[in-house]
């Protein structure tokens, strides 16, 4: 009878599914993302700034994968490494296209969506309805996602802000009523129960 190498194998799969996992929140989109490990339950709650609990149901996120016999005696551990590798592209695809569904129906429910051509006019009205935080210091963490179709008329679109005066005054007004929103809602934070 051969050894069994239990130990190493279990190793191994767990080294192997750690990169494959750690690359796919590697991913420049997804790992801006807060993930939180749950092992147990079919559902979830999503508390927002605003006070409001919504609870989802998990959805199942799947990819399929196969490793022949003749692969394996082939190529050896490079064949799963290769598999894994594949399963990892898929699996992000996946998960970018149910991050963008949700994210439209959300923008979509809020009114934060833009249904009118860049500008700096339009950039303002997209400022004005955001949720704004700060950092340390005291510039806004602006959360803007575009298809990088649209990147160079949002780029056009903030030279517009910065070269124009009446836009630009508009655009520190914003700041100024966003800031001051912002230092009122952690003013009033619970910080502990």
């Amino acid at each position: 009878m051969l050894p069994d190498f239990i130990d190493l194998k279990v190793k191994l799969q767990k080294r192997m599914e750690g990169g494959v996992f750690r690359d796919l929140t590697g991913d420049a989109l997804l790992s801006r993302i807060r993930h939180v490990d749950t092992h147990e339950g079919d559902s979830f709650s999503i508390h927002r700034c605003d006070g409001t609990v919504q609870r989802k149901k998990y959805k199942l996120h799947e990819v399929r994968v196969q490793v022949s016999r003749s692969e394996l005696r082939e190529k050896g551990i490079a064949a799963v490494v290769e598999v894994l590798s594949n399963m990892k592209e898929q699996m992000t695809r996946v998960t970018h296209t149910q991050f963008y569904k949700v994210l439209e129906e959300e923008t979509a429910r809020h009114g934060n969506v833009l249904e009118r051509a860049m500008s700096g006019e339009a950039l303002l009205e997209v400022m004005e309805r955001q949720w704004m935080t700060f950092d340390d210091d005291d510039q806004p963490e602006l959360g803007i996602i575009c298809h990088p179709s649209n990147v160079s008329a949002l780029t056009a679109a903030m030279r517009q802000i910065e070269s124009e005066p009446e836009l630009k005054k508009r655009h520190d007004a914003i700041l100024a009523k966003k800031r001051k929103e912002w230092r009122d809602r952690e003013a009033n934070r619970k910080l502990v129960d």
